[in-house]
């Protein structure tokens, strides 16, 4: 028989290998954390507050307004369609981007994918719950058009035009290192994820009693209605999604569920980190440090905008996306996207295909899965945040490249307080290098 001693020291050892289990599965995924989790679930909750039961003529919507599980469920359901973006990520796939997004892929798109899923439930026998799901699910596509789509300052989308880091930032001189020019260009690129990480914690500042409280979901309720609304779209949309028709592939329901506790431990993650956030900073602390920088003006319009959307696909599902009433000019001629499905087809760009090899089947082997799980459920009782910060600070400490640049406002933000978004990026632009400041483009 072991010594009580020995026995304490091996629980104990055992106990902290529980808690650097997050770490070890989020150090190379950690600089990603904050890529939108809690901004669903704000929009979604605001817009149900927004609306009313007798504000719409829809039995099928007053049932959801009026039960607090079916609001539940169209809560997470905002969550569950990124679970497209989780699989992307972890296992490199782009084949279901068009599920994703609107068809075509413009801000005048249409949330195909959320349509075809409320035909496709009606079909089989219109569940209250899968019902509820599928409207979360186009209440997510149609609002993610105004973060990720809506033309603003000659930009695709307001995230990126936002350019709260590059955008301030001209060549030092025509003789500048390359070293200097690579920095800056990393600035630019960490520009859209910093901007959403700041618009999500400001979701989370406004509303952290209800998201503390609120419990996480991104089970996918459907029988076969996922794959049968996806292979419709690649059915009708084929001439629209044009030669890149070839590199997509239908979604199956099973596709969903086999992603959603890494996704699960990425939204915990997230939510840790804005409660590391807001320890430095007060809610209103918070609110203030956003709208004393001119980069993030226009935050609450896109939000409300956004909000508004999902009020009149609640009030009128039947036509649930009438983008002309946010288009200046009630223009529907936005011809611009980063994928241009029905325009040049270049694949190789988007790195189409899935992990192989060792490292492929490593990745999907039972003992992963397992500790993925594990790790959730060990989220959902602890804070992460120390391994968190343990990942970021081994993976992400030196470099030039985006993710030691979102290390490094993420820990600047905690550690130093700044006043403002850019007092944040000053300090972060020096650490690269950079010390001429200058806005280029005005908001």
């Amino acid at each position: 028989m072991l010594p009580v001693v020995f026995t304490e020291w091996i629980r104990d050892a055992l106990h902290g290998i529980r808690a650097i289990l997050p770490a070890l599965l989020l150090f190379p995924i950690a600089p990603l954390l904050g890529w939108g989790p809690t901004t669903h679930i704000y929009l979604h909750k605001r817009a149900l507050d927004k609306i009313k039961p007798e504000d719409t003529e829809d039995d099928r919507i007053r049932a959801v307004l009026e039960d607090d599980k079916l609001r539940t469920i169209f809560i997470n359901a905002g969550n569950s369609v990124d679970l497209i973006k989780a699989n992307n990520l972890r296992n490199k796939e782009r084949y279901f981007e068009y599920a994703h997004n609107t068809v075509p892929n413009y801000f005048t798109g249409a949330p195909v994918m959320g349509c075809n899923l409320l035909r496709e439930i009606e079909k089989t026998g219109d569940d209250p719950a899968r019902r509820a799901w599928a409207l979360g699910w186009l209440a997510h596509q149609v609002c993610d058009g105004f973060a990720h789509k809506i033309p603003h300052a000659g930009c695709e989308g307001w995230v990126n035009s936002r350019r709260v880091l590059g955008g301030y930032y001209r060549p030092e001189d025509e003789h500048e290192s390359v070293s200097v020019a690579h920095a800056r260009i990393q600035l630019y690129i960490a520009d859209h994820w910093l901007v959403e990480m700041l618009v999500d914690c400001l979701c989370y500042a406004r509303e952290q009693d209800f998201i503390n409280d609120f419990e996480i979901d991104l089970s996918v309720p459907t029988n076969g209605e996922v794959l049968k609304a996806s292979t419709s779209i690649l059915r009708d949309f084929e001439r629209k999604l044009g030669p890149g028709y070839v590199y997509f592939e239908p979604l199956s329901d099973e596709k969903l569920r086999s992603i959603a506790d890494f996704y699960h431990l990425l939204i915990l993650g997230t939510i840790h980190v804005y409660r590391a956030i807001l320890k430095a900073y007060s809610a209103d602390e918070f609110e203030s440090y956003i709208k004393a920088s001119p980069r993030m003006s226009r935050t609450d319009e896109l939000l409300e905008n956004s909000t508004d959307a999902i009020v009149h696909m609640l009030k009128h599902p039947d036509r649930p996306w009438e983008p002309r009433q946010w288009l200046a000019g009630g223009s529907n001629d936005f011809k611009h996207s980063v994928y241009e499905y029905e325009r040049i087809w270049r694949p190789g760009r988007y790195k189409f295909g899935r992990k192989s090899g060792l490292v492929g089947a490593i990745y999907y082997s039972r003992f992963v899965e397992r500790m993925i799980t594990l790790a959730r459920d060990y989220a959902t009782r602890k804070d992460i945040w120390p391994s968190i910060r343990l990942a970021m600070g081994t993976l992400y400490s030196t470099g030039r490249s985006q993710w030691p640049i979102s290390n490094a406002f993420i820990r600047i933000l905690i550690r130093e307080k700044p006043s403002s978004v850019q007092a944040t990026m000053k300090l972060v632009a020096a650490r690269c290098g950079l010390k001429s400041y200058d806005e280029i483009i005005s908001d």
